[in-house]
């Protein structure tokens, strides 16, 4: 029997994050310039990011102990890139359209053809970074799960695919006992997906953040081994 490859689940592909790359440097970026997501995980007040923040939190998470960028496998990187290039070339027909009927001085034949970048169609779509090591601690066997998904591909369960094969990977693996997760009080989404996936509530962290006019909460969750052997065994971690 094959072994099943350590860095897939059934969607996703899991690799090293590259810091000298122009395509992690672009990534990480896109983390920063997602409002939203960065808002959701910064403690610190919000200010606009630029690549060196970037650049700063990809050199944090090549130190955590394990950081990694998600992919679409190949199969879903193919059928993104088939997407985005039906969706380019409906804009690019409409527009065609549009210039055609204002008219071009008689000349109808004269029409430049679009071409598009898809970038390298053999290289995987990231999508995301996990990283499990904030708050690591060897002699205690603990560490905390970071996740961040772009926008585009969030809503589709591949940031709780992510979560549950990291930590497959933290318990069988890193041999750690323990792994938490936090969410911003404001964070609702975040913290109903952390419950479904078997996490508890171990505390809130009373008025730990001022943001949004006023002092939130901290909810923080953890999971310990013997409890996800259990959702295991309950086939309710398959990734």
């Amino acid at each position: 029997m094959t072994p099943r490859n350590p860095f897939r689940s059934s969607r996703l592909v899991f690799r090293a994050i590259e810091p000298d790359s122009d395509e992690d440097k672009k990534l990480y970026l896109a983390f920063h310039h997602d409002v939203e997501g960065y808002i959701n995980s910064m403690l610190g007040p919000a200010v606009p990011q630029g690549k060196r923040h970037a650049e700063k939190m990809m050199g944090h998470m090549t130190k955590s102990m394990l950081g990694v960028v998600i992919c679409l496998n190949e199969e879903g990187s193919e059928a993104y890139r088939t997407e985005q290039r039906m969706k380019k070339n409906s804009t690019a027909a409409s527009s065609s359209k549009d210039d055609d009927s204002k008219g071009s001085d008689g000349d109808f034949n004269s029409k430049k053809e679009e071409t598009f970048d898809f970038g390298d169609v053999t290289q995987l779509v990231s999508i995301g970074q996990i990283h499990l090591g904030s708050q690591f601690n060897a002699t205690h066997r603990q560490a905390t799960i970071g996740v961040d998904i772009l926008p585009e591909f969030q809503r589709k369960g591949y940031g709780g695919e992510a979560i549950r094969w990291t930590l497959h990977w933290a318990f069988e693996t890193g041999g750690l006992n323990r792994v938490g997760i936090e969410a911003f009080e404001w964070n609702t989404g975040a913290r109903k997906l952390y419950e479904n996936l078997g996490f508890k509530l171990e505390g809130i962290g009373r008025q730990m953040f001022f943001s949004h006019g006023r002092f939130q909460d901290d909810y923080q969750f953890g999971m310990l081994a013997e409890e996800w052997r259990q959702l295991k065994e309950q086939g309710k971690m398959d990734f």
